[in-house]
């Protein structure tokens, strides 16, 4: 968002001059240094005589609730009315004296009046218990536990026992997603470090520290260099006060602030009310005072987030997807349960055998393993952006970043680093030098000296940089990455004269330790190369006058990515800031011949029908607020594109739980993060394949048998070990498979696609494939008056066949490599060896009512069976 200036900045590089140097600065400076023992401060503004005797002490009765109360019956929020006002009237509407404060009885009227100085999040009053609940609540899940609970209660034994271990599968696929998410949601919330936990204010004439939370309207707050704001605040007082408001509006220069009021008949926007200071800012330069204005969610910082919290939870397509497999696949149960029992009835059979069977045929439908598969597939897909500095809070979200084909970028801390930074500085071309090796040019040696000396920023022991954000880059670039040490120890401050948007320069008196008392001390000077030039009556002239330059940088790589993204089929949204520049710096298309930029007063005459017939042609948002982030997102959604929001503000937030996928504190992995989503939904969908064909041929085949009046193909007990053994291992093997680069270049998933009917449309002859081949088998065995151990087996060599064929939807397994997914290839082993166990052990043989077959048999299943591969790759 591109602010107005409070005064005129330069831009230019600094240069030497005799005894001073003028250095590029955007921002002044006045905080005191902790190197600068001695120094002459301009005093602070002089406040009006006392305004007012507090008084609501004594007579409760005294108080004017109407004056309290105007303030919720602003037109807008506190601070755009008090924006507004002057000191002494704003004292007055709040009925506090500066010097003496609030009594306490004054503050605990106050705090029943406003509550206190919180912001509730919703979501956070979920119990841990609800959360673990919420991981049980879909139609998938719901289906199977009522299948479970009915087998239980007809005191069928072999039922009950393959219950149990589906419970405890279940029991163990929450318990592992709940975790992840909770862990993930404690991970996030330690990124929220933009309120203040304590504060100083005055009460009852006495300045005292107490918990941010404590704080009403009316309390008189003292700040300076380094604090954050922990309410609106209308100063009162302030010495050469800067704010930092990048997460509030965006802007990455600190913001000069004063005690003027606003000549205006409207609240002007946040970005130019240059008299309040907002919750949640941080104090960059100066000093100051204010009279608390609003408290919790009637703050500028709560206004966003009760936004946010105005936002519905939206699924992600694969939770939409799941949850229309669980409801078609629980119609189809149902329906065929009742079919199967009229025509057993019509038969003459026993109703409970009917019910027993009907109970068979919802086991069959259901792929128990597939919770289990989405889990740890989704839960691997995270351990891999952790390793690439992604939090991922909601284990869906992963998926979802496959199909977004929009990215919504703020610019702000994401494609630059809301920093200064010494980009480059020239010296003499024989003595050119790299960072990290000091040059032997004396004057580059001054230029330093004189940054160092004229600089109040100061660098901790936790490396954290605290001041105006030019004096801190010059310092980091002398003590960080030139190694010098820094000049200020070696001599002793005089006096200084701040930055003022008057003077537009800096200068420090100061004096060597090591000189004589009563030698002339030296000043230094830096600022804007007019304001130092126009106090000089000379200049040094040397061969190696150096330069340097400061800029705020787009993040490294931010161009490539994007033009990668654009060449994968990836649109870019360009939201916030100096629009023009940086757009084009990475490389974001501007046509002059059409609106390719629109600003935020645009977007404030505009509804989302006619926003979303431009929308296509716009790259690029400027001046936005939070609302006019929702109104983009929206209208790309109604467009049917995903959208991506990228952001590290508070401003950011109300978009970022808006858009289909939020990735908050957003880096240049973005696209990485995207690939590896894409990579998840396709994997996905290959193991649903896989499932769904083994449960439709389950299913058909229980009811085939009914119908043609044949007993059960398949007990409980081997219904289980199809679904959760053979099938579970299986299917997550598919989930790592590595996805082809011609997967990787193909556009993203529309917001209309359905997957699931995809996924239909591909297994169908794949089913038809094995409920054919496992009938011809099973009756034979009836004919014959065996047990069912070679339908059993059968079944089981069809599903290993099959999941070779769910490899790639395209391409054929001798084009991938047969060997290429090892943990696959173990898979299918590991199945393999269990079968052989369960039909040749004595033990697993009574369990599983399973007999020994001959090697014959096994090679003629072996034959029949791989078929279905055949048949795939013919499909292919």
């Amino acid at each position: 968002m591109q602010r107005r200036a409070s005064s005129p900045r330069s831009n230019q590089a600094p240069q030497l001059s005799s005894g001073s140097t003028s250095t590029s600065t955007s921002t002044s400076t006045a905080s005191a240094s902790a190197s600068a023992p001695t120094r002459s401060l301009s005093p602070m503004r002089s406040l009006p005589p006392p305004l007012l005797q507090n008084n609501l002490s004594s007579n409760l009765s005294n108080l004017s609730n109407s004056s309290l109360l105007s303030i919720s019956d602003a037109a807008d929020l506190p601070s755009a009315a008090f924006c507004l006002r002057s000191t002494t009237d704003s004292l007055a509407q709040l009925n506090v004296n500066p010097h003496s404060g609030l009594s306490m009885l004054d503050v605990e009227v106050r705090r029943k009046l406003h509550g206190s100085n919180i912001l509730d999040n919703g979501d956070d009053q979920e119990t841990i218990l609800a959360k673990f609940i919420e991981q049980f609540k879909n139609p998938m899940n719901m289906l199977l536990l009522g299948s479970a609970a009915v087998s239980l209660l007809i005191g069928q034994v072999d039922d009950a026992i393959s219950i149990t271990l589906v419970c405890c599968l279940l029991t163990r696929r929450f318990r592992f997603a709940f975790v992840q998410e909770y862990r993930s949601e404690k991970s996030l919330e330690a990124l929220n470090t933009l309120l203040p936990h304590y504060c100083k204010v005055v009460r009852n004439s006495t300045q005292i520290k107490i918990l941010a939370e404590e704080l009403v309207p009316g309390d008189i707050c003292h700040f300076s260099a380094g604090d954050r704001i922990p309410a609106d605040i209308r100063l009162i007082t302030e010495n050469h006060l800067e704010l930092d408001e990048s997460s509030l509006t965006g802007e990455t220069h600190p913001r000069r602030k004063h005690v003027n009021v606003i000549n205006a008949n409207i609240a002007p926007p946040l970005a130019e009310r240059d008299n309040i200071a907002f919750m949640g800012t941080l104090v960059r330069n100066g000093n100051c005072s204010g009279v608390v204005v609003g408290t919790g969610k009637r703050t500028e910082f709560g206004h966003v987030f009760e936004m946010m919290k105005e936002v519905e939870n939206k699924k992600t397509p694969l939770q939409v997807s799941m949850d229309e497999l669980g409801k078609q696949l629980s119609f189809l149960s149902f329906l065929l349960i009742f079919v199967i029992v009229l025509i057993g009835v019509y038969q003459g059979r026993p109703m409970l055998e009917m019910f027993t069977i009907g109970v068979s045929l919802a086991v069959a439908a259901i792929p128990e393993g597939l919770p289990i598969v989405v889990t740890v597939t989704l839960a691997l897909g995270v351990l891999r952006m952790a390793s690439r500095n992604a939090i991922i809070k909601k284990l869906p979200s992963v998926e979802s970043l496959g199909s977004v084909n929009v990215i919504c970028v703020d610019k702000t801390g994401t494609l630059t680093t809301n920093k200064q930074t010494v980009t480059r500085y020239l010296v003499d071309v024989n003595n050119a030098t790299q960072f990290g090796r000091v040059t032997e040019t004396s004057a580059f040696k001054q230029l330093m000296k004189i940054a160092m000396i004229c600089n109040n920023a100061r660098i901790d022991n936790t490396r954290e940089s605290i001041g105006q954000p030019t004096e801190v880059a010059l310092l980091d670039l002398a003590t960080t990455k030139l190694g010098m040490e820094d000049a200020r120890l070696h001599h002793q401050r005089l006096s200084e004269i701040p930055f003022t948007s008057d003077r537009k320069c800096m200068t420090v008196t100061a004096r060597s330790v090591n000189a004589p008392q009563h030698s002339t001390p030296q000043i230094y000077m830096k600022g804007s190369m007019e304001s130092v030039l126009d106090r000089c009556t000379r200049y040094y002239v040397s061969d190696s006058d150096p330069v340097m330059v400061l800029d705020s940088g787009t993040r490294e790589k931010v161009r490539l990515l994007h033009d990668e993204a654009a060449m994968r089929g990836y649109g870019a949204s360009f939201c916030d800031g100096t629009a023009s520049s940086i757009a084009r710096e990475i490389g974001i298309p501007i046509n002059n011949k059409m609106q390719s930029m629109m600003g935020g007063n645009q977007l404030d005459n505009v509804n989302e029908r006619d926003l979303e017939e431009v929308i296509d042609n716009v790259n690029v948002f400027y001046r936005v607020t939070p609302k006019h982030k929702m109104l983009i997102v929206r209208a790309l959604q109604s467009k049917g594109y995903n959208v991506a929001m990228t952001g590290d503000g508070v401003n950011d937030a109300p978009a970022l739980r808006l858009a289909d996928i939020g990735i908050s504190m957003g880096k240049t992995t973005i696209l990485y993060a995207i690939e590896e989503g894409k990579s998840i939904f396709y994997n996905i969908q290959n193991f649903l394949r896989f499932q769904l064909s083994t449960s439709i041929s389950a299913l058909t085949l229980v009811a085939a048998s009914t119908v043609l009046g044949f007993a059960n193909p398949f007990n409980a007990m081997q219904i289980l070990w199809i679904n959760i053994i053979c099938d579970g291992p299986v299917a997550q093997s598919l989930g790592v498979e590595l996805v082809d680069p011609d997967i990787m270049k193909k556009p993203p998933e529309q917001r209309t696609t359905d997957c699931n009917e995809t996924i239909y449309n591909s297994r169908t002859c794949s089913a038809f494939c094995i409920v054919t081949g496992t009938l011809y088998v099973y009756r034979g065995e009836v004919v014959a008056g065996s047990a069912e151990s070679r339908t059993f087996t059968c079944f089981v060599l069809f599903d290993m066949f099959n999941s070779m064929a769910c490899r790639s939807v395209s391409r054929s397994i001798f084009s991938i490599g047969p060997f290429t997914n090892q943990m696959l290839n173990i898979a299918i082993s590991l199945c393999l060896l269990g079968q052989l166990l369960v039909i040749y052990m004595p033990f697993f043989q009574s369990i599983f009512q399973t007999e020994a077959l001959s090697l014959y048999d096994l090679l003629y299943l072996i034959v029949l069976t791989s078929s279905v591969l055949w048949v795939d790759e013919w499909r292919k």
